[in-house]
């Protein structure tokens, strides 16, 4: 049998993960016939601690042929279950999500800082006071307690962030962008659970690890070169 928990250039497993019954759902998940894909959707989510579970189905379908375009079901994943990031900011509940969020966070603070180019924020607004506030929302009154028909703008929201949901599946899938016009999608997804089995904890701190390093060693490469080429490094 394979020793998948070195596969890859993989790190081994700590031993004091390895206690028989974590060893015993280890050896189960690692030397099961669809364990590559389990690892891929693991590494999709960053090395999530806690991913999300879901079930269920898309389907594409050209509105005027009714020619089957894609279809996609987590019928054929391991455990018939798609894994997503949990999306988690605590570090304490998912490092590699709190990562994410971190960097997210950071380029979002210094582009309002520095500007950016790639988001059309002009350098000038270092130049500008700088002011960071947090605000608190009350959770009562007619703000949160109005109903959704006198909201202008919670249909928008709704829809920008289905968007943006359906663009983060295509992408996931490795679909391109549909033909609204032509293209009719159906969906049904269904919430599953979330986490790891024992061994499937054990495994997914490995891919975090090296996903880890991995990130590490291509920082240490652009600063080494940033150092040896100076300012005409770009």
């Amino acid at each position: 049998m394979t020793d998948h928990t070195r596969v890859r250039g993989r790190s081994p497993v700590p031993d004091a993960l390895l206690d028989p019954t974590t060893l015993g759902d280890l050896l189960r998940v690692a030397s099961a016939p669809d364990y590559d894909r389990w690892a891929d959707q693991i590494h999709r989510t960053g090395g999530c601690s806690d991913p999300i579970h879901l079930t269920g189905w898309t389907l594409a379908k050209d509105r005027t042929s009714g020619e089957t375009l894609h279809h996609y079901s987590t019928a054929s994943e391991p455990g018939g279950r798609l894994r997503l990031a949990c999306g988690n900011r605590r570090a304490s509940r998912c490092p590699a999500c709190a990562w994410t969020y971190a960097g997210d966070t950071y380029r979002l603070i210094r582009a309002g800082l520095a500007g950016d180019d790639r988001r059309d924020i002009p350098a000038a607004v270092r130049d500008h006071p700088r002011v960071f506030t947090t605000l608190t929302a009350p959770s009562f009154g007619p703000v949160h307690n109005r109903p959704d028909r006198y909201s202008v703008t919670l249909g928008a929201l709704r829809a920008a962030r289905a968007d943006f949901r359906a663009a983060q599946e295509r992408e996931a899938l490795g679909l391109e962008p549909p033909e609204p016009a032509t293209v009719l999608v159906l969906t049904d997804w269904q919430y599953a659970g979330h986490g790891h089995t024992p061994g499937e904890s054990a495994l997914a701190a490995t891919i975090a690890r090296d996903i880890q390093t991995n990130r590490d060693t291509a920082r240490q490469a652009r600063a080494d070169l940033q150092a040896e080429e100076g300012d005409d490094w770009t």
